[in-house]
């Protein structure tokens, strides 16, 4: 089988939300048409040669040339050369047999990974989140951890330098903390995307053949592939966005930039109508049926005066015909809870929840039986919990060893989930869970397997933005 090589400037050109276009990729990797240096690709060139020199050997910036003022207003942020253990550093990051990542590093440490920008503007710096979820950032992240042997939760730090290059000189830096596990919630993803890639080069002969996004036709100042791009009215879409159409040309637009205005207008309404509705408090959790369940709504904190209005209960009595003396003990104990007259909304802390979610909202508490395990969703007790990760991570590897893939996610199209799924059921089986589980659901493997969670605890309490 063939391995192709895909680097993070491969997955921004063709996936990223504003710029991505297939095509604008297929015309580089498919038909291998390079775009054009620039003014400011060549300054960004020179920058990385005045910092690569002084990472290896030491070299002084030279202050009379330009790119050595650029690099120099950053020095006291580059980390110190001692602790810099390789400088444009290749690396190649096998994912499967077909996908290999790879890219050239600027500096890398022991618990460090880094990279030189160049910008004419500050307002295009990535922020603390998105760096994150950066593909570059989380390709080199994850080429750290897998080199030096991370563990899942082992911290290291990625630092990306920024150097203004129009105007006074001036640098800043955005640096995180962060660790394997949060780096694979979106390495799967890449992956799968990098997948697509692959696949497009295999079955597409030229890059007319490819998906366009023609929405993406003006990023960074205009395609250079816009001439060999078979598009409407080409001399529109270098105009779009512009504010200096006069009104002869809005009238004689192109059918394709009226489709294009049409479809923003149609995507600004949706997305005007998203921000103004308003959230569910309350979403329905089926746990265990026919199980008698009493459920305590915990509303948003409120005014003081809505503080006052009465909390709206909700109470299902036992299922006809049980015995169980232990859950009526408890359904009588919530009820007493439940139907104190005027007790204003309870928060997280009244129910001695802890979460890192800004503005979450307790959603409810469901009183099922005395046994089993506390399953916390997004949130965690104030007296500690049970971490998932490790357990699941085993599990993972036994379900993609037995299936023979590199990784679960990779088992037949569509068969992933549930086969992970069902290998989760299975451990829970041989070996419960007991006392209090505290998971995050935005991790992937607790996505996959949540259901199975929910179904085998006995109580359940859920923290939401």
């Amino acid at each position: 089988m063939t391995e192709h090589k895909i680097s993070a400037s491969q997955i921004k050109t063709a996936f990223d939300i504003e710029t991505g276009c297939k095509r604008k990729w297929a015309f580089n990797k498919i038909e291998g048409i390079r775009s054009p240096a620039t003014a400011a690709t060549t300054l960004g060139t020179n920058v990385h040669t005045v910092a690569e020199d002084y990472l290896n050997l030491g070299t002084v910036p030279d202050l009379k040339k330009k790119q050595g003022r650029i690099f120099a207003s950053g020095l006291h942020l580059v980390p110190d050369r001692k602790l810099v253990t390789g400088v444009e550093e290749n690396f190649n990051l096998r994912f499967n047999e077909e996908v290999t990542f790879h890219g050239i590093i600027d500096f890398i440490g022991d618990d460090f990974v880094g990279d030189h920008k160049t910008t004419s503007n500050f307002k295009y710096m990535l922020t603390e989140e998105k760096l994150k979820t950066d593909p570059q950032g989380v390709l080199y992240g994850m080429h750290l951890a897998t080199s030096r042997n991370f563990g899942l939760t082992d911290k290291f730090y990625l630092q990306w330098i920024y150097y203004l290059t129009k105007g006074k000189n001036e640098a800043r830096e955005v640096k995180i903390e962060t660790n394997r596990l949060q780096l694979e919630m979106t390495y799967f993803p890449i992956a799968e995307q990098a997948a697509e890639l692959v696949e497009l080069r295999k079955t597409k002969q030229a890059a007319l053949d490819v998906e366009p996004n023609y929405r993406a036709c003006g990023a960074f100042g205009g395609c250079p592939f816009i001439s060999k791009c078979q598009i409407e009215n080409q001399s529109s879409v270098y105009d779009f966005g512009s504010l200096n159409q006069n009104t002869e040309e809005k009238t004689n637009m192109s059918s394709l930039m009226e489709r294009l205005q049409a479809k923003s207008k149609i995507t600004k309404t949706k997305n005007t109508e998203t921000q103004n509705e308003k959230p569910d408090v309350v979403e329905t959790v089926n746990i265990n049926p026919p199980m008698a369940e009493v459920v305590r709504i915990v509303e948003p904190v409120k005014s003081q005066n809505e503080t006052e209005e009465k909390t709206e209960k909700k109470k299902r009595g036992r299922p006809p015909g049980s015995k169980n003396k232990k859950i009526e003990a408890i359904l009588t104990e919530a009820k007493t809870q439940i139907e104190k007259p005027e007790e204003p909304a309870a928060k997280c802390d009244d129910l001695g929840i802890t979460s890192d979610i800004s503005s979450e909202t307790v959603e409810k508490v469901e009183y099922q039986n005395a046994t089993g395990y506390t399953l916390f969703i997004n949130c965690a007790p104030s007296s500690g919990a049970q971490d998932l990760t490790a357990r699941l991570s085993q599990i993972a590897n036994q379900c993609a060893t037995d299936n023979d893939v590199e990784h679960y996610r990779f088992i037949k199209f569509g068969q992933a989930k549930a086969t992970f799924a069902n290998y989760v059921r299975k451990s829970l089986q041989a070996d419960p869970l007991l006392g209090s589980i505290s998971v995050d659901s935005m991790n992937l493997m607790i996505s996959d397997c949540l259901e199975e969670l929910i179904s085998g605890a006995s109580d359940i309490v859920r923290a939401f933005r």
